[in-house]
């Protein structure tokens, strides 16, 4: 039926796709369709509107070839493949045709949906969030995406920003003199879209939702030519872009569902496409978000909610606890919260987020609030985690230095921590533990993930519940172990207990707490004993180190040996760094979602 509609429904739709959380399987996998499989325009329709646009020459005279079957059409637009001539050589390339009609149909959804939305208001008719000032939004930015020219621009403004920024992501590239106000011709861009290895990986696991995205759904993400794809290092990749487009460009693509991210044939690239929906900030705006980006960054809470307020967004029937959960939901895309996976549809959702109200979402920064909300989709559909908010800090934090803003001394103080520290990413460390954690002695430190993991493994041979929903509570209470369990129950800590195992019937609950109780000690045991060989190891690595550094058993103590450690030692380092380079944005989640057997 939406695909019927058309317009302004198919932008809803695009939405709801994402939302695996809120809606059944069926109704998401349904509604994939709405990407790119709309109902394609006439050929001949398609020819009228190129000669129109290219002063009545035949299609053969503009393009060496014209593929007149679509590749994909969508709700403004559609794509054929055609050949031209760049430079002497055949390229192959897109060509985007504005759909007629669209546009009147379009303005037409919205006019209606914001006269129903406004009686609404008029007649006091209450829904918990601003939906006035969001149809407004769109108002404005919907028929900028008819502006082909426009798009042609922000293509190549937003494209030459993010080329070479960051590793893997390229844009396509606009084809000079094929660009008209309802025509776009740009380089074509070889790969398939995200949702579609998603949807795949799911199929071929046995799974059928994101709930069931396991480590062998995990396993079966590959392009169709076999190469694997690691989903979660590919949308790290991606919000690294949102830093580069937000807080240095100010200007961004607003629209990173999952048909527009295509993976590359090596399984490693992403090229973002279709950049008809772009927003531009002003420079208030953009600052105003920076700041909110930095707080949330340090989990200063009074600031952030500050800061947030003086952007216009107004949430009431909130604690400010848990008015900073709603801002990490909204400004951030970390998963490790519990409220980040809850449905209103929910029969156990909280009576506070029941209660909680967005009176007004300003239209300035609604579309960042949509990227967002978009970006938690596919992280949703992927069972991944990773913290924006860490990704984007040092962007936003050069964004306010330009501007010649003062730096807050606890932001000061959280860069020189992570400077210090060798953490790229901000307040969770590079193995996933918080930073209160790092500041520990590094012997002290442990490795959440694998902890998880072992929980969950000990869970499952206890015949106790391990899945996904059941691990995030206990995460966020912090029982990494049998052995917190246990030391939780020792001190009666009921409030602890009661949040961490909330998910647990009555008869559950005690069956975990007999099992902790008798297993903790000789798990203890265990654990120490594996700490004490790790240190051993350690201690004799580093006297390997030193040696060699100072050319101990090597050419005399001088010049290769030492040179020659001293290299590979930079170049072990700089692909730690590499491989890491979001890896301090994954937080708790990801070691929730370490399941056996999931």
């Amino acid at each position: 039926m939406i695909l019927e509609l058309g317009g302004f429904y198919l932008k809803v739709g695009q939405v709801f796709a994402t939302k695996s959380d809120l809606l059944p399987p069926q109704y998401v996998a349904a509604l994939k369709s709405v990407f790119d499989d709309c109902p394609p325009v006439p050929a001949s329709k398609i020819d009228s509107i190129l000669r129109k646009e290219f002063g009545n020459k035949p299609v053969s005279a503009v393009f060496k070839s014209f593929d007149t079957d679509a590749l994909a059409s969508a709700t403004i637009a559609q794509v054929h493949v055609a050949h031209v001539d760049v430079d002497g050589k055949d390229t192959k390339v897109a060509v985007k045709v504005q759909n007629p009609g669209s546009e009147r149909l379009m303005r037409m959804d919205m006019a209606n949906m914001l006269f129903v939305s406004t009686l609404m208001d008029s007649l006091r008719v209450s829904l918990p969030f601003d939906h006035t000032s969001i149809l407004k939004e769109y108002r404005t930015q919907v028929p900028l995406e008819f502006d082909f020219k426009r798009e042609s621009a922000m293509l190549t403004l937003i494209g030459d920003a993010i080329h070479g920024k960051v590793p893997d992501v390229e844009t396509p590239r606009v084809i000079p003199g094929l660009c008209t106000k309802r025509v776009v011709t740009m380089s074509f861009v070889e790969g398939e879209s995200l949702g579609t290895i998603i949807q795949r990986a799911l199929t071929a696991s046995g799974t059928s939702s994101a709930s069931g995205f396991s480590q062998k759904a995990a396993s079966a993400m590959k392009t169709h030519t076999g190469s694997v794809v690691d989903g979660t290092e590919l949308i790290g990749k991606l919000i690294e872009t949102f830093g580069v487009q937000i807080f240095t460009l100010g200007k961004f693509h607003s629209d990173p569902h999952p048909g527009n991210l295509l993976v590359g044939p090596d399984g490693r690239t992403l090229s973002v496409i279709d950049f008809g929906q772009t927003k531009e900030l002003d420079t208030d705006t953009r600052l105003g978000l920076a700041r909110v980006i930095v707080a949330l960054a340090a989990d200063e809470r009074d600031a952030a909610l500050s800061e947030i307020s003086n952007l216009g967004l107004n949430l009431t029937n909130a604690s400010d606890d848990f008015a900073m959960t709603c801002a990490y939901i909204l400004f951030d895309t970390r998963m490790d919260i519990e409220e980040a996976h809850l449905s209103p549809l929910d029969a156990d959702i909280p009576p506070e987020m029941r209660l909680v109200k967005i009176e007004t979402i300003p239209e300035t920064v609604f579309m960042f609030i949509r990227v967002v909300a978009l970006i938690r989709g596919i992280l949703i559909s992927l069972d991944a985690d990773v913290h924006a908010r860490m990704v984007w800090r040092p962007y936003a934090m050069a964004a306010l230095r330009a501007a010649g803003e003062r730096i807050p001394a606890w932001a000061l103080e959280q860069e020189q921590e992570i400077e210090s520290g060798g953490n790229v990413d901000g307040n969770v460390a590079d193995d996933g533990a918080p930073m209160e954690q790092k500041k520990q002695k590094a012997g002290g430190q442990t490795n959440v993930y694998a902890r998880m993991k072992t929980l969950a493994m000990w869970m499952r041979e206890n015949d106790l519940p391990h899945n996904r929903k059941c691990l995030i509570p206990i995460a966020g209470a912090g029982l990494m172990s049998v052995q917190d369990i246990a030391d939780a129950i020792g001190r009666d800590d009921s409030k602890v207990l009661d949040a961490a195992l909330k998910k647990f019937s009555g008869a559950q609950r005690r069956k975990l707490e007999d099992a902790a109780l008798r297993d903790a000690p000789k798990l203890a045991r265990k654990e120490k004993m594996a700490a004490e060989e790790t240190r051993i190891a350690r201690e004799k690595e580093t006297r390997a180190r030193k040696g060699a550094g100072s050319g101990e058993g090597g050419d005399g103590g001088k010049g290769g040996a030492g040179e020659s450690a001293g290299e590979g030692g930079k170049k072990k380092a700089s692909v730690s760094v590499s491989k890491s380079r979001w890896s301090g944005a994954f937080g708790k989640v990801k070691a929730a979602n370490a399941l056996a057997g999931k």
